[in-house]
């Protein structure tokens, strides 16, 4: 859903439209800035009805539980997803910052950020009047709308892009686009798994974040369509991901872009050669892969039931079963929660990217969560 009230913390925009989505990032670029400021300066409070008003909306003032002071950048209420960035500038972290009251966590950063080095500044990320991050000096600032507009540039331009949707949220921004690359091999692959597709295409999705959440990272992907509409999207060796940081620009970044389709032989290879890898323990495997590249028990848990009743450890499978299996973990996440896509999508790929003795070595008579089948 689509929220309208842009400075509050859960905004969101999707579109479906290439024009009105860069439009959107320019008019968001716009209604933010970059302020620095030197660390051992800055003081944390816990807000309360007392708080200034500042410049900012009722709404977005009442749900920030802290602002930050500085001499020189005066007051500022802060993000809820500033809050990462502000205890990697303070060097804190523990579990038991958490059982604080307000007042006290604000004391207790506040006395951490007074012990940096004298010089050492953050840059400070303000978004509709409320900063949403405290980077380090050393972050590399690239602007959305630059790294937007050079996506579509060259996918149009090189590779017949088709702009599929826009999201934006204070954390991330992606875009996507179907481009016009053969697909054939995948085909065959797909149908000599049974999956028959009503429609086949190569997807290239762009994530970034100006808040630390993300550099600006290229996702490939194929995506078939099952009949009914819904999509299987099958993540390709992984994303290529340009840091901000040291020299990074944008041209860097386009040369990732073109990169980006380079991996498309050396997946369809890869799939091959899983395809060659029998399984003794199918489900195990199953279970004890997905441990490996990060996906938790509980996002695979229908996928994991399916395995069990359709394979289990008794049926011939390949590792190629597995890696297919495994994106079928997509279907399953909330597809609002786009960051979440992307993490599960770089994990499924890692699959790719794993030895063939790793998978001998996955493939045992227990498996990881102690599964009954």
């Amino acid at each position: 859903m689509t929220n309208k009230d842009y400075e509050t913390d859960n905004s969101m925009f999707e579109c479906s439209d290439e024009a009105e989505f860069q439009n959107f990032i320019e008019e968001r670029e716009h209604a933010s800035e970059w302020k620095e400021a030197t660390i051992r300066e800055l003081m944390v409070e816990a807000t309360s009805a007392f708080s200034p008003k500042g410049t900012i909306s009722e709404t977005s003032r009442r749900e920030a539980s802290f602002l930050v002071k500085h001499p020189h950048i005066g007051e500022l209420y802060l993000r809820n997803i500033s809050a990462s960035s502000l205890l990697e500038r303070a060097r804190v972290s523990g579990y038991a910052l958490g059982e604080l009251s307000r007042d006290d966590f604000a004391y207790v950063v506040t006395k951490c950020l007074e012990t940096a080095k004298i010089n050492d500044i953050t840059k400070i990320r303000v978004q509709a009047g409320k900063v949403a991050a405290f980077m380090a000096s050393s972050y590399r600032i690239i602007p959305q709308p630059e790294i937007f507009r050079q996506t579509a540039d060259h996918l149009n331009s090189q590779f017949g892009g088709s702009f599929s949707k826009g999201v934006w949220s204070h954390s991330i921004s992606l875009a996507e686009y179907s481009v016009s690359l053969p697909v054939e091999d995948y085909e065959d692959i797909f149908k000599s798994k049974g999956m028959n597709f009503s429609d086949i295409t190569m997807s290239v999705s762009v994530m970034t974040s100006d808040t630390g959440h993300s550099g600006a990272n290229i996702y490939p992907s194929v995506i078939g369509t099952m009949p009914g509409g819904r999509k299987y999207r099958v993540p390709i060796l992984g994303s290529i991901c340009m840091n901000h940081k040291g020299k990074a620009n944008i041209k860097e970044f386009d040369s990732n872009l073109s990169l980006a389709f380079s991996q498309t032989e050396k997946s369809k290879e890869r799939i091959r050669e899983l395809d060659a890898i029998n399984l003794n323990y199918p489900f195990n495997c199953f279970c004890n892969i997905l441990k490996k590249v990060g996906i938790v028990k509980k996002q695979a848990m229908d996928v994991l039931n399916r395995f069990a009743v359709t394979i289990g450890n008794d049926a011939p499978a390949t590792a190629a079963d597995v890696y297919f299996k495994a994106c079928e973990i997509t279907f399953e996440l909330n597809q609002d929660d786009t960051l979440g896509m992307m993490t599960l999508e770089e994990n499924i790929a890692k699959i790719l990217k794993l030895s063939d003795k790793s998978w001998s070595d996955f493939d045992r008579p227990l498996n990881c969560w102690s599964f009954n089948i």
